[in-house]
């Protein structure tokens, strides 16, 4: 415990946050850790007072440990190819996220080529590493964050001289840029139907069932992800810091906001139970890479609904004890909340599954709360179950 506090307290001096602003707010690197975290599971699922019908949220929560628990080579492994080429198509549909490569992987990461799809070089490259991310032709932060960044990080620690090539997405130079100026020095950002050829070519391929990229958010290397980046600027902000994140329908345009009545009695339950810790509260509605990446950073609880600004949990600091973060997460209790659900073509109604998806991150305490109906027509607003909110919160704050 001493040795987290002198390291936090060296930081502080060392690194001031207005350092930090002044220099453009980027993200900084770290060589070290404060804390040994193994791989655990932190989620923590609290009943509500109203027994729901949970059987399919279990069954879900178990699929999602099930993969959060792999380490990073039961999950990932490299494949070393010599002479190879390589393509990103133009999507058919927002969830194609295959990639052409000229040789047989056997996985559905990965295509084989006509003919006639490889036959030319626009690109001609030493050595390379190639990682395929989930992309959706848009600035999908979100996914960014969860689903490209952190295997990034890990592929260009595994292969420390080789050229990384991204796919050319929007934003993403520019975000890469600002995250980290020496991993953007090593992209090349391929564009749609545009071939590389490489003399050596290493190909992050998923092991054994991972189909989608977003499964691939392994615990491992979420926590090497976190440790590329520096603590939290100071103690006294880190230890002082709780973060309500407000869903608006400015900010949020589908959904899942909470009626403004229980809002309100949320955020006064919260505000009761800081006092007593000395903490403050902030409500947080940002938008740009630098206020999120400020905000998350610092703070040592952060409670809100499902959502991409939810992927900033990413930035939270590694201290000790855990930083904590309460979820309000779907349930079958939520037939009713748009984002919560979707509609078959049959007609029959089926509930979308958020649960588990920040379970890797390990240096953290991980609660979920579950939303409820707030009205017997569709709605795109919400209730939570406020009594489990009150547990989590309690725990979290011990």
């Amino acid at each position: 415990m001493r040795r987290c506090l002198g390291c936090l307290a060296a930081w502080a001096l060392l690194l001031p946050w207005w350092l930090l602003l002044q220099s453009g707010a980027k993200v900084p690197r770290d060589s070290g850790s404060l804390c040994n975290f193994s791989a655990s599971l932190p989620i923590l699922k609290v009943e509500p007072e109203k027994p729901l019908q949970l059987k399919e949220y279990r069954a879900s929560l178990v699929q999602a440990h099930r993969f959060v628990a792999m380490d990073a080579e039961t999950a990932l492994e490299i494949r070393h190819l010599q002479h190879a080429r390589i393509m990103y198509p133009v999507v058919t549909h927002k969830r194609n996220f295959q990639t052409i490569v000229s040789a047989d992987l056997n996985s559905s990461w990965y295509q084989t080529p006509n003919q006639s799809q490889l036959a030319r070089c626009d690109f001609q490259e030493d050595n390379v590493a190639v990682f395929r991310g989930n992309f959706f032709r848009v600035w999908e932060y979100g996914h960014i964050l969860h689903d490209l960044l952190p295997g990034l990080v890990w592929l260009s620690a595994a292969q420390p001289h080789a050229k990384l090539i991204i796919e050319r997405t929007i934003k993403l130079p520019e975000f890469l840029e600002w995250f980290d100026s020496e991993l953007y020095a090593r992209a090349l950002f391929l564009p749609s139907n545009q071939v590389l050829c490489a003399r050596q070519m290493s190909l992050l391929v998923p092991r054994w069932r991972i189909r989608h990229p977003e499964q691939l958010r392994s615990a491992e290397v979420f926590l090497h992800f976190r440790r590329h980046l520096r603590p939290a600027p100071t103690a006294a902000a880190a230890a002082q810091a709780a973060l309500y994140v407000a869903r608006t329908p400015d900010t949020a345009k589908h959904g899942r906001w909470l009626v403004p009545e229980e809002e309100e009695q949320l955020l006064q339950s919260a505000r009761r139970s800081l006092e007593k810790t000395g903490k403050r509260l902030s409500v947080f509605i940002g938008t740009s890479w630098i206020e999120q990446f400020q905000a998350f950073s610092s703070a040592s609880l952060v409670f809100g609904a499902h959502g991409t600004a939810m992927a900033n949990l990413l930035w939270m600091p590694i201290t000790c004890p855990k930083a904590a973060v309460i979820e309000f997460v779907c349930s079958k209790e939520a037939m009713h909340v748009v984002g919560c659900t979707f509609e078959r073509r049959n007609g029959l109604i089926r509930s979308t599954s958020y649960w588990g998806m920040e379970g890797g991150l390990v240096w953290l305490r991980y609660f979920h709360v579950l939303v409820l109906d707030s009205s017997s027509n569709f709605s795109k607003y919400m209730r939570v179950d406020l009594h489990g909110f009150q547990l989590a919160l309690d725990e979290a704050l011990r």
